[in-house]
């Protein structure tokens, strides 16, 4: 077997955020990329003195 992972770090000013994404059948690069596009203007938000959303759009 095989483990396959996605790893995606974002940076914000000094903050940072982590991605982690993967398993046995591999990883879903689609979905790593769509977790660090909506996980970083949350960070931003955070950052800001903002609190995001439970549930980013696009997430049901």
């Amino acid at each position: 077997m095989t483990l396959t992972l996605d790893v995606a770090v974002v940076q914000v000013g000094a903050d940072a955020i982590t991605v982690t994404n993967g398993g046995l059948a591999g990883a879903d690069h689609d979905a790593t990329k769509a977790a660090v596009q909506q996980g970083t203007p949350r960070l931003k938000d955070v950052l800001a003195g903002g609190t995001p959303t439970p549930t980013p759009s696009g997430i049901e």
